[in-house]
């Protein structure tokens, strides 16, 4: 089931934010929250580092593109305003 959508000024326009979560994990795996970081390092040193940062850059666009059905609707709407609820 998709998530609902806040009203949007601009639809067929969006932007996020990717950030980094420090956490350490107990004997028991319970998480501990280190920090916050605003702008994560994407630099890779090995090959676990580069399949995890892969994986999230993957999953983080899959989840911030629009569907195949959205763009198709604002394809055909062209650049005039898109009702909200037209993309769900």
């Amino acid at each position: 089931t998709p998530l609902p959508r806040a009203p949007q000024e601009n639809a067929g326009s969006s932007c996020f934010e990717l950030l980094g979560v420090d956490v350490l994990l107990d004997h028991r795996l319970k998480p501990y929250l280190l920090e916050v970081n605003h702008s994560p390092s994407f630099a890779v040193d090995t090959p676990l580092d580069d399949a995890l940062k892969s994986s999230v850059l993957a999953d983080t666009m899959a989840l911030a593109s629009f569907s195949r059905d959205e763009v198709k609707l604002l394809r055909r709407l062209g650049r005039g305003r898109v009702e909200p609820a037209a993309l769900q």
